[in-house]
């Protein structure tokens, strides 16, 4: 395929991975705010953006670095899997300093459910770390499919969880949490393995 060819052929994938997800996440507003409460739903929020504020000052934007020096070391085979490495210690070291911190807070607070929000920030700060590490690599190692593929594979898993937990099983909240959980674990899962040896095991 010449570079032409393989462009475009990339730039529509790259559209459909980013694309594919917020159209989903469009299309379920009408669920959230028809099953859960606008307390609830507000407070799913509030929980999405206190874990999204803590991804961007905790990873230091480390999956850009990873992202430009592994297409910068990419025929380098002694160093071609460095980048990944070293934000595979700093992901270990900001989810040792993210558990620190909400261990006070789940258990010396008075709000209801408090361990169970603190929970759901850790665990998805350290399945979106995960992800994004891991798109980063892919991307600097040119595996557009894959990336693609586990898109496609969040949008579903996310989409199937909270339709099962939220409508069918109403779950209110504790459903809408399970389902976001479960629905990146799997696409976790997924891009780990396809990432191949290296990036299953990122360290020398």
């Amino acid at each position: 395929m010449d570079k032409g060819k393989r462009l475009v052929r990339d730039i529509l994938l790259f559209a459909v991975a980013s694309f594919g997800p917020k159209l989903i996440s469009f299309l379920l507003v009408p669920l959230y705010t028809s099953c859960l409460p606008t307390d609830v739903f507000g407070t799913a929020d509030l929980l999405n953006t206190i874990y999204t504020l803590l991804f961007s000052v905790l990873t230091l934007d480390i999956p850009e670095a990873i992202l430009i020096y592994t297409i910068e070391y990419k025929d380098e085979r002694e160093k071609a899997d460095l980048p990944m490495q070293i934000g595979m210690w700093i992901l270990g070291i900001s989810t040792v300093m993210l558990l620190v911190c909400l261990l006070p807070v789940c258990f010396l607070s008075d709000t209801e459910n408090m361990p169970v929000f603190c929970g759901y920030i850790f665990i998805q700060y350290l399945n979106n770390a995960l992800y994004n590490n891991y798109l980063a690599y892919l991307r600097g190692t040119d595996r557009v499919s894959i990336i693609v593929t586990s898109s496609i594979i969040s949008s579903i898993s996310v989409t199937f969880f909270n339709l099962l937990f939220i409508l069918i099983l109403q779950w209110g909240l504790m459903g809408f949490l399970a389902g976001n959980v479960l629905g990146m674990m799997i696409t976790d899962i997924y891009i780990i393995v396809k990432a191949g040896k290296n990036g299953i095991f990122p360290y020398p």
